[in-house]
């Protein structure tokens, strides 16, 4: 599964910093960044080893999700179900 191989490869590289700030803030500063345009954050999101796409459609949620995986894994608890 690619999602797998993907994170395998960042975790490889050792531990992530350890994410402190609000998930709440950083969707805030993504909306207040000089790249967001009309309200929509650009993203540019793996699909497979090699392969991208551009997406401006992410729900909030998904991008609260996100970031709280990110503050999860910051603090060690990265476990893939395969």
């Amino acid at each position: 599964m690619t999602a797998g191989r993907i994170a395998d490869a960042v975790l490889s590289l050792g531990r992530l910093p350890e994410l402190k700030v609000s998930a709440r803030k950083i969707l805030a500063r993504l909306q207040a960044d000089k790249k967001t345009q009309n309200g929509a954050v650009h993203f540019v999101l793996p699909r497979e080893i090699g392969k991208v796409e551009i997406a401006s459609d992410v729900p909030d949620k998904v991008i609260l999700d996100a970031v709280e995986e990110l503050r999860r894994l910051s603090h060690g608890g990265w476990v893939w179900k395969k």
